[in-house]
């Protein structure tokens, strides 16, 4: 769920740089252009790996479940505590 919800984020910042970048005025300051092209291309780069690695997790979580097992964590106070 974390990387979903950062992917949300993240997908909104890009939105918003890439509405910046469609406005023709970021283009008469070569800086702010290239500043947000920057952040731009920063924000995808991590998007896709954040999309690998939950593609990954999602294919290891099914593959577990073919097998019976399961990534669930197990349910709160059902770990003993050993203080020995």
């Amino acid at each position: 769920e974390k990387i979903e919800a950062k992917l949300v984020t993240l997908g909104s910042e890009r939105d918003q740089f890439e509405r910046r970048l469609a406005d023709p005025a970021v283009y008469e300051s070569p800086a702010t252009q290239r500043d947000l092209t920057a952040r731009h291309a920063a924000v995808t780069t991590e998007m896709d790996r954040l999309e690998t690695r939950w593609l990954e997790l999602t294919e290891q979580l099914e593959a577990a479940k073919e097998k019976g097992g399961s990534f669930d964590p197990p349910e709160r106070g059902s770990l003993v505590r050993y203080d020995g």
